[in-house]
């Protein structure tokens, strides 16, 4: 999936979500992302398939509010 952000992961266990970063990945993945005011947004969505890992969601960019209030899923 091109829209998941590389260096991190999220499971669900127990009715709980555990996100695993692998930090230097995750930083540089981030650092790519439109920043509006200081805030990057994601969106933790579970996975159509559970990855072979046991990971049931992925993260992914959402792309800052615009001037009417509204956002944009990539």
């Amino acid at each position: 999936m091109s829209n998941t952000i590389n260096g991190i992961n999220a499971r669900e266990s127990r009715g709980d979500i555990t996100v695993g970063i692998q930090l230097e990945q995750f930083i540089e993945a981030i650092k790519k992302l439109p920043v509006k005011n200081g805030w990057v947004n994601l969106i933790i969505s579970p996975r159509k398939d559970p990855h072979s890992k046991g990971y049931t969601h992925i993260v992914k960019p959402q792309k800052p509010r615009e001037k009417d209030g509204s956002t944009e899923r990539k």
